[in-house]
């Protein structure tokens, strides 16, 4: 099975991005991260013809596929940082952030391939032209925009309350309902920094925490809230598109 199967991919991936902030005040500071990952990849596959399965066993198959994905972020940050008194601090963050996702690719498959001691996917043209196949893709490019912010209050160091609420908005939802609202809650209490732990040697840390939160996921394929569609042919007749099912 290992000497019949063969398949590599090779991915080359670019990331740039810059980072510049601004301090407004000794307390306020602006923060702004614009990035871009551009990243190809190509993967090559086949399966010998002397394997005992069904299709496959004395014709071979080959494949190979191109796929390109775009990935670009822009973030936008105020933070703000003061010490309200000897015994309380605030942290406080507002953003905004946008991202877009651009993928497409396109690939080749065929069958019944002569042995020549190289790869079947070095030589498509030496396989039945009734086998071969051919496929591309572009999925809809897919934003995510997100509102967010988030206050942390600090107490002797000891308690620590923070809020947050998000708004997240994606392509991939129809657009009566593209956004949802994400907020949570939390309470820490550093118990260590208590005057009756200094005695206790054996515990150098101990913390208790308490959330709760709301998340959400856009783990979907692109394009779900979108009329999609797919290409065949050429036939007798022509080219034809015929919708994809949800």
């Amino acid at each position: 099975m290992s000497e019949a199967y063969n398949d590599n991919s090779k991915v080359t991936t670019i990331l740039g991005s810059i980072t510049p902030y601004f301090k407004i005040t000794k307390d306020l500071e602006y923060r702004m991260l614009f990035s871009i990952n551009y990243s190809t990849g190509v993967r090559k596959g086949q399966i010998a013809s002397f394997i005992n399965l069904e299709n496959i066993v004395d014709r071979g198959v080959a494949f190979t596929a191109n796929n390109e994905l775009i990935t670009k972020q822009w973030t936008n940050t105020l933070t703000y940082n003061k010490k309200l008194s000897p015994a309380v601090n605030l942290n406080a963050l507002v953003g905004y952030e946008y991202l877009r996702f651009d993928n497409k690719g396109n690939g080749m498959n065929a069958s019944d391939f002569g042995n020549f001691g190289i790869p079947y996917y070095n030589y498509f043209q030496f396989s039945s032209q009734n086998t071969r196949g051919v496929f591309s893709f572009i999925d809809p490019t897919t934003e995510l925009q997100s509102y967010f912010a988030r206050a942390t209050v600090n107490l002797k160091e000891k308690y620590l309350l923070t809020a947050t609420i998000r708004a997240d908005g994606s392509t991939k939802f129809g657009k009566d309902n593209r956004y949802g609202y994400f907020p949570s809650f939390s309470a820490a209490w550093n118990v260590d920094r208590e005057d009756f732990m200094k005695n206790l040697e054996f515990v150098s840390f101990l913390k208790l925490r308490a959330g709760w939160g709301k998340t959400g996921s856009q783990d979907v394929p692109a394009g779900s809230a979108q009329d999609r569609y797919s290409f065949t042919g050429p036939g007798a007749v022509g080219p034809s598109i015929a919708p994809i099912p949800p």
